[in-house]
């Protein structure tokens, strides 16, 4: 099953959307579709998204112009399909800085597959989100969040947190760098949505504050990304 990863699909083929959406979910991933290229980058803009699939004839925004744009803020794999690719199209793609691109139509479950090894690559075997000294140790400056006591440390001192302060930390250092909304974080709490979840998490989230940060107002680990919830990051 996928960790939960986000996946943005921009096509104006609902047919062909909704196929993929119902393939993806099928292997544990939230999707989330886009008919037009304007509300694709919207999207990619106001939500956490692990990875877009681009169908490069997207309308009111070509699919080039999206790829561009998305890339421009931020390092997610972009994967672009079209039903009539050429050479020069791929090449054209993935300098744009497309991660992959795949000629449609197809088996959908090869799109899953690429999915799933672009998420794998980006997300486990990437340097950048490896932050830890060991499959027990989670560290971020001087936090270190040891999963196999469910503790919290900062200098070696060891921090009181709640279970639900524990399971939003262990979500957030995972994924060092990347935004989640307050949505991603109350279902790493519950598994769910639930009513009133952006006045819990916001209180989760100045407790934790109070606690690990040296100036709670200016906070150096989770950081505020306006539009989109919180980043944990020691940048």
């Amino acid at each position: 099953m996928a960790d939960c990863h986000t996946v943005l699909v921009a096509d104006h083929n609902a047919g062909e959307a909704e196929l993929f959406k119902k393939c993806l979910q099928a292997k544990g991933y939230r999707v989330l579709c886009a008919s037009n290229g304007d509300t694709a980058y919207g999207i990619s803009k106001n939500d956490t998204v692990d990875v877009a699939l681009i169908n490069r004839d997207i309308r009111s925004m070509d699919g080039k112009s999206l790829l561009c744009r998305i890339r421009e803020n931020g390092n997610m794999p972009i994967i672009v399909f079209a039903d009539d690719l050429s050479a020069g199209d791929k090449i054209t793609c993935l300098n744009l800085g497309a991660d992959d691109v795949l000629e449609t139509p197809g088996d959908p479950l090869e799109m899953v597959a690429r999915v799933g090894a672009q998420t794998r690559r980006y997300f486990l075997l990437n340097p950048a989100w490896c932050s830890n000294d060991d499959e027990h140790r989670l560290r971020i400056g001087e936090l270190c969040l040891d999963t196999d006591n469910l503790t919290l440390s900062k200098n070696g001192e060891v921090i009181q947190i709640t279970p639900n302060e524990y399971k939003i930390l262990h979500t957030m250092m995972r994924y060092p760098g990347r935004a989640f909304s307050k949505e991603d974080l109350c279902r790493a709490i519950n598994g769910m949505i639930y009513s009133n979840y952006e006045n819990a998490i916001m209180v989760h989230i100045f407790h934790l504050r109070e606690k690990i940060e040296d100036d709670s107002k200016k906070p150096r680990y989770i950081k505020n990304i306006r539009g989109v919830g919180y980043m944990m990051s020691d940048k």
